[in-house]
């Protein structure tokens, strides 16, 4: 089984770190390795920092994100009231990759597993996480303003970062089933 799934088991808690040991359904770190090839630099930093936790990488695709932002709000033309708009982009990128890196599991008592009393939850809707607050939100990126000044001007800079997201996970995993195939 091939793919993300996959991709999500090979962290320091789910194997051995030892290249060639036998990870999750036999695929190994030679084998992710070898499913990535070919993958631009940010889906491959994407990979790399979301689902094996690699520092180096989450400071690469921060970079990335960060410029990424920046050129949005620039193209926008936003103007930040109380910061720089090189905070902001700072910040919305901070935001954005803690998010994706790090989610908050379902809070709602009746959840399992994305369920609640047989039907889908209706917290989670079936994700099994949830996305932070946007007060959490602005204490990670360090943003002082209002819940309501970020919703209206800045969350729509977040949503972009996480349509990038969305392309990269296709990316991975067209590139782990050309390289891999399902019967790794």
């Amino acid at each position: 089984m091939a793919g993300l799934q996959q991709l999500t088991k090979l962290t320091t808690k789910g194997m051995r770190l030892e290249p060639g040991s036998g990870g999750a359904g036999g695929l190994t770190w030679d084998d992710i390795a070898a499913g990535l090839r070919g993958l631009e630099d940010p889906a491959y930093w994407y990979a790399r920092a979301v689902f094996c936790q690699d520092n180096v990488f989450t400071m690469r695709l921060l970079d990335y994100l960060t410029m990424s932002a920046y050129r949005i709000i620039k193209q926008k033309g936003i103007k930040a009231k109380s910061h720089s708009n090189e905070h902001m982009a700072q910040g919305i990128a901070t935001i954005a990759l803690f998010g994706e890196c790090w989610r908050r599991k379902c809070t709602y008592a009746y959840c399992h597993e994305g369920k609640a009393k047989g039907k889908t939850c209706p917290v989670c809707e079936g994700r099994m996480t949830v996305e932070m607050g946007t007060g959490a939100k602005l204490s990670i990126g360090k943003l002082e303003m209002t819940t309501q000044a970020y919703g209206q001007t800045w969350y729509p800079v977040e949503r972009e970062l996480q349509g990038m997201f969305s392309r990269w996970r296709a990316e991975i995993l067209a590139a782990m089933d050309a390289n891999i195939g399902e019967a790794a």
